[in-house]
């Protein structure tokens, strides 16, 4: 009976360690145990092998649903009252065919005054532009009155300049002119004293002869006579000698005088000059600012039109027209409004859907998704098995709540027939390797901590290392990760126990 418990026992034993081992193989990481402690003989022996390329991207096939190429929600831009609906539930209508007539009311009123508003805003621009030239023509003239000015007082200025040196030179021959009448009259007061002691002489020597009867009496008066003269013609040159001496003096001192009164009328020229420049800066800046001013009223006019201009396109666009028409072509379908109800901007009236499907929406992991790319090629597989060609037009939002799932759009290129809005169809999507992208073997892939781990083996110093790695796919049998050279040798599988800085021999498995 010992004996029977006994075998019964290590059958027992040997199909729980049998199941053990197919649990552990199942989970894709053969956790072999490592020999340490005091019944081990040496460093425990591992498996190491070289990460493998990543290779040429991943494949994968998802369901999706076929969405309509457009959709259209009708609704009014300002509440109105609905006069007329012109379709009905399942209508098929082209671009521009009218849906609704409304009744706008007053709105219509505020489109006029807006209009009005502009033409006002218009008007004040035109007066401001001409205000502009008519100050420019002013500030002009008064310019060149400054300038003709300034002109007419640089002319007085050499002017008197001129009469500064004429005047000088005029003073100083007036003094040179009586210097030489004072000369010339004394040089006659010296001829005419000789002249009467030449003629006393011979009066006197007539006389002695007269008295002795050597002439006769008519020589005797007529030397006599010629003194009398001789005496007159010296009283004449002295008095010419005292009118000369007379005028010489007020010509001397009128020299100066009339040099600082040359000098006043060049000075007050010199202030003329002054002035009259000074008037053609003034007008100079007077102009610049009245056009600034101008222009400012210019640009506040313009920036008035504009603003009432805007006024107009916004109540023409608020208001709109009393025809609502589509604005695609398509089906109608969800009409919820009749004639004679009140409709309110955003509420949807009706919808108008294209019947024709060129995207479909398929949700994707999110590792996968974060590869793919936008314009990347793609296909849609439908019901009949026929593949067309689409592209990848946006990828996301994210579309589920633990934020693993990402909603990714695929366009097809060309309209496909018998795809329909609500279908189903098999989309297949390729994503490109990630760059610096290697493949383990899941066995070497460790989740124990917070972020994923691979053991690799130091062959200078025997030990392993525990290093983080970025997951980029994964399979049952191969992981693909970032983070790893391609000389690296990482543990595979990784033996139950081992620790970062463990010493191990390794071996290829």
């Amino acid at each position: 009976m010992r004996r029977l418990l006994g075998v019964a026992l290590l059958v027992a034993c040997v199909v729980g360690a049998a199941a053990f081992n197919g649990a552990m193989r199942s989970r894709g990481a053969r956790q072999l145990p490592l020999q340490t402690g005091p019944d081990a003989s040496g460093p425990a022996r591992v498996s190491v092998r070289r990460p493998a390329p990543a290779g040429s991207g991943r494949r994968l096939e998802v369901l999706g649903r076929v969405v309509s190429e457009a959709e259209a929600a009708i609704s009014p831009k300002v509440p109105s009252r609905i006069l007329k609906v012109h379709v009905a539930e399942g209508d098929v209508v082209v671009p521009g065919q009218r849906l609704l007539t409304l009744d706008l009311g007053d709105l219509a009123a505020q489109v006029s005054g807006a209009e009005a508003g502009w033409d006002a805003a218009r008007a004040v621009d035109r007066k401001a532009r001409a205000g502009r030239e008519a100050r420019a023509t002013e500030t002009d003239a008064a310019l060149s009155q400054a300038e003709a000015g300034l002109a007419v007082a640089r002319a007085k200025l050499k002017q008197a300049e001129l009469g500064v040196e004429l005047g000088a030179e005029a003073a100083a021959s007036d003094a040179d002119r009586a210097e030489a009448g004072v000369l010339q009259a004394k040089a006659g007061v010296d001829q005419a004293r000789v002249g009467l002691r030449v003629a006393s002489e011979a009066a006197s020597r007539l006389e002695r002869l007269y008295k002795v009867g050597g002439i006769a009496l008519a020589d005797l008066q007529g030397a006599q006579a010629q003194a009398d003269m001789a005496r007159s013609q010296l009283d004449l040159a002295e008095a010419g000698l005292k009118a000369a001496q007379a005028a010489a003096v007020p010509a001397r001192r009128a020299a100066p005088l009339r040099g600082k009164v040359n000098e006043a009328d060049l000075e007050a020229a010199r202030a003329g000059v002054r002035l009259a420049e000074q008037a053609v800066a003034f007008a100079r800046r007077a102009r610049g600012q009245a056009l600034a001013v101008a222009s400012a009223d210019i640009a506040a006019a313009a920036a008035q039109s504009a603003q009432a201009r805007a006024g107009v396109r916004q109540a023409r666009s608020g208001v709109g027209t009393d025809s609502v028409v589509s604005p695609i072509a398509g089906v109608v379908n969800g009409l919820s409004t009749v004639a004679g109800e009140y409709a309110q901007p955003g509420m949807a009236l009706m919808r108008v859907t294209s019947p024709v499907g060129r995207a479909v929406e398929v949700p994707v992991n999110l590792l996968m998704a974060r590869r793919l790319r936008v314009g990347a090629a793609c296909s849609v597989v439908m019901g009949s098995g026929a593949a067309a060609p689409a592209t990848v037009q946006r990828v996301g939002p994210l579309v589920s709540r633990d934020g693993r799932t990402m909603l990714v759009r695929a366009a097809l290129t060309r309209p496909a027939l018998g795809v329909g809005p609500g279908q189903n169809v098999r989309v297949i999507l390729s994503a490109p390797p990630e760059l610096g992208a290697l493949q383990v073997p899941a066995s070497a892939l460790q989740t124990d901590g917070p972020e994923p781990t691979v053991f690799v083996w130091d062959a200078a110093s025997g030990r392993v290392h525990r290093r983080t790695v970025g997951v980029v796919d994964s399979s049952a049998k191969a992981v693909t990760v970032t983070g790893l050279s391609s000389t690296d040798l990482v543990v595979t599988p990784v033996p139950q126990g081992l620790k970062d800085g463990d010493r191990v021999t390794a071996g290829q498995p």
